[in-house]
């Protein structure tokens, strides 16, 4: 009877240990965007705590990304070839609403599972190039028209 308890005790804590949550590895300085983007979406009625977790892997900040080949400019984001997470250049660190932006452009395209950019206008968190002069978006209700529009973009390209 000791033997089988001792088993069943074995395979029970094997089970439990098994079933540690996943965790998203976010650079530190990046973690407090990750939350707004979180609260932002929730307080326009998106949950997405739950799809982050599931579909990232890892935010990193890297020292440089490289240049378009198209309009030879920096690249501040990338998603990875794995589409399981993204990098942030270093440099967007030094603005606090690029960094932002950034962070949300890049959750966009993995939640969306898309690489696509919204073309139309450069005011947009999904266009592909950001403004020269980006004094606009420290206007906080500039910025929150742009979120509103964001998560309304996001709820037409979601992809499950």
């Amino acid at each position: 009877m000791r033997k089988i308890s001792t088993l069943i005790l074995i395979l029970l804590s094997a089970y439990c240990f098994s079933q540690t949550p996943k965790r998203v590895n976010i650079d530190k300085r990046l973690v407090e965007y990750v939350e707004d983007y979180i609260d932002q979406a929730q307080e326009r009625g998106f949950y997405v705590r739950g799809l982050i977790v599931k579909r990232i892997d890892y935010i990193y900040i890297i020292d440089s990304i490289g240049t378009d080949e198209r309009d030879h400019t920096q690249i501040i984001g990338s998603v990875g070839n794995d589409r399981r997470g993204f990098v942030i250049a270093e440099e967007v660190l030094k603005d606090t609403i690029l960094t932002r932006v950034t962070v949300y452009h890049e959750i966009g395209h993995i939640l969306a599972k898309s690489s696509k950019h919204v073309v139309r206008d450069k005011y947009h968190i999904m266009s592909s190039t950001h403004p020269e002069d980006d004094n606009i978006l420290r206007d906080k209700i500039i910025m929150n028209g742009l979120i509103d529009e964001y998560f309304k973009w996001l709820s037409q390209n979601y992809k499950e």
